[in-house]
């Protein structure tokens, strides 16, 4: 995933599941296609990317790795039979069909076997769609046949056992808007809008130094805590209400990191002012839970 800060583009390679951790990849001023192949994956990973990231050869890189991913399809992908090798003309099968899932070969080259899924959208949500596309194009009209496909939800994966239904593979690829709540909390609490038009070198010292604290906070604190608060409270703690008690408290850090336990006061004071509230909604990591529960995924 990616953001841009001024001429900077911070990439973060996130996990769902809080014991595989997070990894600030880089900085760089390169588009998403250029540092897709950049950002690793490894054995049992289930990588969740939008559009801006799909690239067949990194698909293919990911499966020689052990990975799994499930991808939105990108207009223009080219998709083959692969009995016949003939190339698939996806809106008149999906117009023929309303509804496909079935093994499509990949890419100019046909070297990576994925399994198509796709079902019609509500018409609210095709239209939405198309008023974003005919937005994003900046004047330029999209074709009509990209406009007609927005009429379906299509997804690529290298998942392939049936039983993991299209309601599952739309489930799993949500997951992936929790890097939207890893951004905001990024934007709220440590400062990025305040990145002043500065020269390249000091921008870069600012974000090292803030992608640092980020790391640190995360992977020093947040996981280990974790654990402490849900095993002495049974409450499951907010990143983002951890990182603003953490940035308000900083004068805690070297207490926290040095202490290989929690302390019974911070303990409290984490369950009072960082953990969900109880609500009719279920939050990120309880709806995680039932996801993976449901579709007996085992990802790290």
């Amino acid at each position: 995933m990616s953001h841009a800060y001024g001429s900077s583009r911070a990439f973060l390679n996130a996990s769902c599941c809080p014991n595989a951790g997070r990894t600030i990849s880089r900085l760089s001023t390169d588009n998403d296609q250029a540092a897709t192949l950049e950002i690793p994956a490894q054995a049992g990973d289930l990588v969740l990317r939008d559009r801006g990231y799909f690239r067949i050869q990194a698909i293919e890189e990911h499966k020689r790795a052990g990975a799994d991913s499930i991808n939105r399809y990108k207009h223009y992908t080219a998709l083959y039979d692969p009995a016949t090798g003939q190339k698939i003309n996806l809106l008149e099968l999906l117009t023929l069909n309303g509804s496909v899932d079935m093994l499509v070969g990949a890419g100019l080259e046909q070297t990576v076997h994925l399994r198509l899924i796709a079902v019609p959208a509500p018409e609210e949500t095709a239209n939405l769609r198309r008023m974003k596309a005919k937005k994003e194009m900046n004047g330029h009209a999209p074709s009509q046949e990209l406009l007609r496909l927005m009429s379906w939800t299509i997804f690529l994966t290298t998942i392939t056992d049936p039983s993991i239904t299209f309601k599952e593979i739309l489930a799993l690829y949500g997951l992936r808007w929790r890097i939207e709540s890893i951004f905001k909390t990024w934007k709220s609490y440590f400062n990025f809008q305040k990145v002043h038009n500065v020269p390249e070198i000091q921008l870069r010292v600012l974000l090292n130094a803030r992608l640092i604290m980020i790391t640190l906070a995360y992977e020093r604190l947040f996981i280990p805590l974790l654990g402490q608060v849900y095993k002495a409270s049974g409450k499951l703690v907010s990143l983002i209400k951890f990182t603003r008690y953490i940035t308000q408290n900083l004068a805690l850090l070297p207490r926290l990191l040095n202490s290989p336990s929690l302390p019974p006061q911070l303990c409290r004071a984490l369950q009072r002012y960082c953990t969900y509230e109880k609500r009719n909604r279920a939050n990120f990591m309880t709806e995680m839970e039932a996801i993976l529960l449901k579709t007996g995924a085992s990802w790290d």
